[in-house]
């Protein structure tokens, strides 16, 4: 959905700009335990961008927020802990797309999947994450700046939603 304005990401997506996004309740998969079976707990993402940025909306609901692992650590390091995570295929070539994950404890980790090359850490968007836990789960939100995500030299103009 197209917006004038931009939510505030706090972590907490209960601003009224939210509600004027549809919700995506798809079938997600998870990456740990059970790398590629269905989600146990269900996930809504919203989405929403104006004429800088793109904006996620992540609610994940779980029945045991009590258990959830927590930890710090720098920006790019493996998680080994709860997370959630985008890419975009802003070549639209099903071979390229910049990667954007945070986890419970907004630790930052993103770069690039390349055809060539694999799995780039190296690059480093400039982006904004927010996360807060609650007695349902945790929530997410992204702020991602068109400028940070190209496609060769001409800006990502298409999000393509399975």
């Amino acid at each position: 959905m197209r917006v004038n304005e931009s939510p505030v990401i706090d972590g907490i997506p209960d601003d009224e700009i939210w509600n004027r996004a549809i919700p995506i309740q798809e079938d997600f998969i998870q990456h740990r335990p059970d790398c590629g079976e269905p989600m146990t707990e269900p996930t809504e993402i919203r989405l929403l961008y104006d004429d800088k940025c793109l904006y996620f909306a992540f609610i994940m609901h779980d029945s045991h927020p009590d258990e959830f692992t927590r930890r710090v650590a720098p920006r790019d390091n493996d998680f080994s802990t709860e997370w959630i995570g985008i890419w975009l295929d802003t070549y639209n070539d099903d071979n390229n797309a910049y990667f954007f994950f945070i986890s419970i404890d907004n630790v930052q980790q993103d770069g690039r999947l390349c055809e060539v090359g694999g799995w780039d850490l190296n690059w480093d968007g400039v982006w904004a994450s927010a996360t807060a836990i609650s007695d349902s789960g945790w929530t997410g939100e992204f702020s991602i700046p068109f400028s940070s995500i190209t496609a060769g030299t001409k800006p990502f103009r298409r999000l393509r939603i399975p």
